[in-house]
């Protein structure tokens, strides 16, 4: 091809394009003139003395044709048959000092061969992409009518697994044409990388591809890698100590507490991160980004710490917003626990509340009367009923054995106590047989003291449903102690614990008036003490209706030992009171 052809060809390109100066930039990798020698690189000869290792004429690059690195061994030396020799070339697409002489062994060309056996061989490019992005290949060729008509392009990180790069067909006859390829991502910060090159179609041993003036260019990466923090964003119960850190060599990284945008001028509340852990105590959004001279900032990485808002009792907590992170300060005592349901029924003097533990975070074993403080979690409200869903394990009971006496209410108002352990008096229970658990909505037992409502045995390891241990359904009215359960945002039912929350109603049948009193009575050990006066008779029965104990009362201070457990009730003439032992 005349220089005059390589010259309009050169003009043409730029007025369509512009795309030289794109081509021709300062991220060269290397670049094969097949001339220049001045920086080490190797000149072109024609065969058969074409050198079959070419070292690249700038840049650092290495490119085989001898059977080594994954590459074929192009035949030189037989003057008619070889497949590798030199031609005449072009400065199209020549970089920032490649030679511009077109003439004598220019370019490297490829031949067909002897019965076509250059179709298919490889010629591989070896190189670094340590710290560089977005490898974009370019180069000029050209063919013989005769010649290849594909160039097939593949790249690995290994020099023995390959993938597919791109295939270059319509190739140009007798004209060099510049050819530049897509921009591949997937060598990116390769340590060695690996370009090969195979042609095909080639229908004569004479049937030649010349190539010239191949470059390799990456970008920098434009945008440094966004900061990381140490310690993972969300609720945390003490102070965090957090380190920053940036994936790209040298940035530096620039913070604020106070949720305002970093800038890189240290002005405002901007703060240069100096490798010192950055002390985090009580809630705080901590945005930070990376900046390194040549390159475009970092996005902002954000990270909101949450400290919890601490609430003194039940009844705060169940005012706070259903949004929050919270520390329940005082203490709460466990009414009930369901390890089926993964719930603990708590609650202080101002109300109840459920500790749901699906994510099984509570370790500490503790019993129905334990006291716990300090106790943090969000809030969730799962069907209507307020759930506490715990953070950490509280770790050991702050108190144990504390007796939690349930509130006196009917089933006109006891909606209005959700979560807490109340008792209802003189209730009929609807059903036959015995209790079973609940597994939908319509597993439920109709109860009324005059207003309807609903009894559901709400957890599979109630006592009173257990294999073997079930409970038979009272015929007769019966005093219910149990929580009180959320059941839907609509309905609200009674869960009795065991059957000792079940008693008969304290006229046993015999007319006695039911009364509410406030006979103070303390239990200790076994043994029950109530002061009253003397003369009086007093009974104590168990919840079937046995009588354990029938005497007289003394004047002042009585005291009564006895070896149940559960709950009895004590009758003092007309006077009933249900114990828990």
């Amino acid at each position: 091809m005349s220089n005059l052809s390589c010259i309009k060809k050169i003009l043409l390109i730029l007025l369509l394009t512009n795309s030289s100066t794109f081509i021709i930039s300062q991220s060269l990798i290397a670049g094969w003139d097949f001339q220049t020698t001045t920086n080490g690189g190797t000149a072109m000869l024609g065969a058969p003395n074409t050198p079959t290792v070419l070292i690249a004429n700038f840049g650092n690059a290495t490119l085989y044709l001898d059977g080594s690195n994954g590459s074929s061994t192009w035949i030189t030396e037989e003057s008619i048959r070889n497949e590798l020799t030199s031609d005449t070339g072009c400065y199209l697409n020549a970089g920032i000092g490649f030679s511009t002489i077109t003439s004598g062994a220019a370019s490297l060309v490829i031949a067909g061969g002897a019965n076509n056996s250059a179709n298919g061989k490889y010629m591989v490019f070896k190189f670094s992409m340590n710290g560089k992005f977005n490898l974009l290949v370019s180069y000029i060729t050209t063919r013989t009518s005769t010649g290849f008509t594909s160039q097939i392009w593949e790249y690995s990180t290994d020099g023995l697994n390959w993938n597919s790069y791109q295939t270059i067909t319509n190739l140009s006859l007798n004209t060099f044409a510049l050819v530049t390829l897509n921009t591949v991502s997937y060598l990116d910060n390769a340590e060695t990388a690996y370009l090969r090159l195979s042609a095909t179609g080639a229908s004569t041993e004479s049937g030649k591809n010349k190539i010239d003036n191949i470059q390799f260019n990456y970008s920098y990466n434009q945008k440094l890698d966004a900061p990381t923090f140490s310690v993972n964003p969300g609720n945390v119960t003490s102070t965090q100590s957090i380190h920053l850190s940036c994936s790209t060599p040298g940035a530096s990284i620039y913070y604020t507490t106070d949720g305002t945008t970093p800038n890189n001028t240290s002005s405002g509340s901007s703060i240069l991160y100096n490798e010192n852990a950055i002390a985090i105590s009580s809630t705080t959004t901590l945005n930070a980004t990376a900046y390194k001279t040549g390159m475009s900032a970092s996005v902002m990485s954000t990270a909101k710490y949450n400290f919890p808002t601490i609430v003194t009792t039940v009844s705060d907590l169940r005012a706070s917003s259903i949004t929050g992170f919270y520390k329940l300060l005082s203490e709460a005592v466990i009414t009930f626990q369901s390890t089926a349901g993964k719930v603990k029924f708590m609650q202080d003097a101002t109300g109840g509340i459920v500790i749901r533990d699906n994510n099984s975070k509570i370790v500490t074993i503790y019993n129905v009367g334990d006291g716990i403080k300090n106790i943090y979690g969000t809030l969730l409200d799962n069907n209507g009923m307020l759930e506490m869903i715990p953070f950490v394990d509280p770790g050991v009971a702050n108190s144990t054995g504390n007796f939690v006496s349930p509130k006196i209410v009917t089933l006109n108002n006891f909606k209005n106590y959700p979560s807490q352990l109340v008792t209802i008096k003189d209730v009929s229970i609807t059903g036959t047989g015995h209790f079973v658990a609940s597994t939908n909505a319509s597993t439920f037992y109709g109860i009324n003291d005059g207003t309807p409502g609903k009894l559901r045995v709400a957890y599979s390891d109630l006592p009173y449903v257990e294999s073997g241990l079930e409970m038979i359904i009272p015929s007769a009215n019966q005093d219910i102690t149990g929580i009180v359960f959320n059941y839907s945002p609509t309905e609200v039912d009674l869960v009795p614990r065991s059957s000792d929350d079940f008693s008969p109603s304290p006229s046993m049948g015999t007319g006695i008036p039911k009364v509410d009193i406030n006979l103070k009575v303390s239990i200790s050990n076994g043994t029950i003490r109530f002061n009253c006066k003397s003369g009086k008779n007093i009974e104590i029965y168990n919840t079937i209706g046995q009588r354990l104990i029938n005497k007289q009362t003394i004047e002042g201070l009585n005291t009564i030992q006895i070896s149940a457990k559960g709950v009895v009730i004590l009758k003092i003439e007309n006077i009933i009171v249900k114990i828990f032992i």
